[in-house]
């Protein structure tokens, strides 16, 4: 009966207990383990567009992403070779010879290109190699292209030349050429580096700049007489020139007389120098910076003038040249090595050229690889070239140009001294008999580094433990045989996959798998796919197109499963009055999870009509007196620790927050519940068998 109205009197002299039942139950899970996957595909550029599209239309992410791949249509693209372009014509059939001289570099976002047209020397440029500058500019009065040469120091580009007649000098100057085309100028006017001598006549001039920018200028002089091989220097670097006589400049580099000398000085470090005179033979010496070496003569017969190249490797010294034997031509490569200043074969880079594939030589600093240009063999009007790389050339040459017109001549290559700016350009002339001629340029770029793509992908919809991903890209290669690799960015860092050779002429789809984040070193989770950027890699250098039309991503994963065991029903509990403090009962969740992101829940969900919902109702039997409740709600509150976190929550929750908040899997692992319940003096009375009961659910979900 209610205590309302003499609960002064009750309270002193009568205890009372109230009769309860608390069932218990767990909803069935609504997920069982079982393996899925699902497809995420690109849906936006990501950090990296270094390809380009080839054929189709679209940005780079649509020509990968279509469903079925559709090959040819829309695809993208990486290659090293560019060009050929005509620069301009010339008169002058012989404006880029020699092999030995350098007339072309790259700076401040140009290529610059010198040449003789017939008249003068002449340059354009260009920012793209495709459109060049205006009208040529002129520079100075020369005969033909063999009579100057140039040298870019990485700041300044340096000139020398002169008019191959007595009583001539030989002219220097140095400029910067900037980045809209122009050049200024260290000084106001070309400056005499050798002086005119009567009856003396210089010729086949080659400039280089030491590691400081001291120029030094190879030539050949004729006093009438004798033709002797000549080397003079620079004392300042500032632009003019004053001899530096000190240390006996000019030099004569041989006492032995030829009409087929011609001298090239070489920079090494530490302002130190290797001349490589030429006749027949080829010989040189080195500068060690305030003495000269010993003579040293490489093997083999020289084919003809001129007809070599050389680079710097630190103080070692690369060179081609094309050696005759048994009347047959070859390009061999040889070393001179500084310390012990001898010359050695080192390989036969070419058989059986023609006996005017006169070699031109470039070197890549950055990996120390070597690339060799010539051209007439094994096919004429073809410009081929291989490249040396960790002490070995390639087997066979890459037949880069073919021309519609015969070439000038196969000597007149002349191509960078080095790479610059990621490039390296070739100039040639094309067109033979009457004037004029073409004057033509390619480059080639990204020669040790990869082109390479990645793309965003999509939020994924899937749930559940990440197996693994797959990373599926399909590739194709034109006329070479090419090499790619997936690439994935996760955490801010890129990640290659394996390096894989792709045949010419075949569509492959090749896959690599990713079982862990190589970031973490752990099993992938949602939020890393969701920021997770893949694509493809192409491996330079790229003698032809490399080509991808279909990149996408494959997250293999097993279901969300959740498993749990509600704490056993609770019946008799009696509970008396005691104040504001609830009474308690305790139970055992068992909680089993497959993932780290689960949460358990307590609810009052029963569907009796005009049932106060959290709170115990009077029950008979099998039916509620709806009008009899306790006043106040039950509370449910699940202990936490390392595995989850706990938290109370009063019923009936409808809200459903999480009684149990996980953060790793768990394998039936046993939590305390507390069922916390206040009873008020003014909470009815009910006898045996009726009681008050209150029915929670549990409901375990995973993600």
């Amino acid at each position: 009966m209610p205590i309302k109205g003499r609960m002064k009197n009750f309270v002193r002299l009568i205890s009372i207990s109230l009769a309860l039942l608390l069932v218990l139950t767990a909803l069935p899970s609504e997920v069982v383990a079982a393996p899925d996957t699902e497809i995420l595909r690109p849906n936006a550029a990501g950090d990296e567009t270094n390809l380009y599209g080839y054929s189709g239309s679209g940005e780079n992410w649509e020509r990968v992403a279509e469903e079925t791949p559709d090959d040819d249509a829309s695809c993208v693209a990486g290659k090293t070779q560019y060009g050929p372009w005509l620069i301009q014509t010339s008169s002058d059939s012989y404006g880029t010879q020699y092999s030995f001289q350098r007339k072309s570099f790259y700076a401040n976002g140009r290529f610059w290109v010198f040449y003789g047209d017939g008249t003068y020397m002449v340059y354009r440029s260009s920012t793209d190699g495709t459109t060049w500058s205006g009208d040529k500019v002129r520079l100075s009065a020369v005969s033909d292209g063999r009579t100057f040469s140039v040298f870019f120091d990485g700041t300044y580009f340096h000139y020398a030349y002169c008019q191959e007649a007595d009583n001539k000098p030989i002219y220097y100057r140095r400029g910067t050429p900037n980045s809209d085309g122009t050049i200024t100028w260290s000084t106001t006017s070309e400056k005499e580096a050798v002086a005119a001598v009567s009856g003396t006549t210089y010729s086949r001039v080659c400039i280089a700049v030491d590691s400081a920018g001291y120029p030094w200028i190879g030539y050949r002089q004729y006093d009438g007489t004798n033709y002797y091989p000549y080397v003079t220097a620079d004392r300042y670097n500032d632009g003019t020139w004053t001899t530096w006589t000190a240390e006996s400049f000019p030099y004569q580099l041989s006492t032995s007389s030829s009409s087929d000398w011609c001298v090239a000085p070489i920079p090494l470090t530490s302002r130190k120098f290797l001349v490589i005179y030429s006749y027949s033979y080829i010989k040189a010496k080195r500068w060690n910076g305030s003495s000269w070496g010993s003579e040293a003569q490489a093997s083999g017969n020289l084919a003809s003038v001129g007809y070599f190249s050389a680079v710097n490797q630190g103080d070692d010294v690369h060179m081609v040249h094309v050696r005759v034997a048994a009347l047959k031509y070859y390009i061999d490569h040889n070393k001179y090595t500084y310390s012990s200043q001898s010359w050695s074969l080192v390989a036969t880079v070419q058989s059986e050229v023609s006996s005017t594939s006169a070699p031109v030589l470039s070197i890549d600093p950055a990996t120390n690889n070597l690339y060799c240009f010539w051209a007439g063999s094994p096919t004429s009007k073809h410009i081929y070239y291989k490249k040396y790389q960790s002490g070995t050339w390639d087997t066979d040459p890459r037949d880069w140009i073919s021309e519609s017109d015969s070439l000038t001549g196969n000597d007149r290559l002349t191509c960078f001294y080095k790479v610059y700016g990621n490039y390296i350009g070739l100039v040639y002339m094309s067109k033979t008999g009457v004037a004029p001629y073409n004057v033509k340029f390619a480059y080639l770029t990204n020669l040790n580094t990869t082109w390479r793509d990645l793309y965003n992908l999509p939020a994924h919809t899937g749930s559940g433990v990440i197996n693994k991903i797959t990373v599926y890209h399909r590739d194709y290669s034109d006329t070479y045989a090419g090499k790619v690799k997936p690439i994935i960015k996760t955490n801010g860092v890129v990640y290659e996959g394996t390096q894989v050779d792709v045949p010419a002429g075949t569509w492959t789809t090749y896959s690599q798998e990713w079982t862990k984040n190589p970031n973490t070193v752990s099993a992938w989770a949602w939020d890393e796919i969701d920021a997770l950027q893949v694509g493809i890699s192409f491996q330079g250098p790229y003698y032809d197109n490399q080509r991808c039309t279909q990149v996408y991503v494959e997250v293999d994963y097993t279901l969300a499963f959740i498993d749990i065991t509600a704490p056993s029903d609770i019946s008799g509990w009696n509970l008396t009055p005691v104040g504001s403090q609830p009474l308690e009962q305790t139970g055992t969740l068992t909680v089993t999870c497959n993932v780290s992101t689960w949460t358990v829940t307590a609810q009052d969900l029963q569907t009796v009509e005009g049932l106060q919902l959290g709170h115990m109702t009077k029950y008979s039997d099998t039916t509620y007196d709806t009008s009899v409740y306790l006043e106040n709600a039950m509370v449910v509150e699940a202990v936490g620790d390392t595995t989850a976190t706990g938290a109370p929550r009063t019923l009936p929750n409808t809200a459903g927050d999480p009684i149990l908040t996980g953060n790793q899997a768990v394998d039936n692992y046993d939590y305390t519940v507390h069922f916390k319940q206040t009873v008020e003096w003014t909470d009815d009375v009910v006898t045996a068998p009726d009681c008050y009961r209150i029915v929670v659910t549990f409901t375990g979900s995973a993600e």
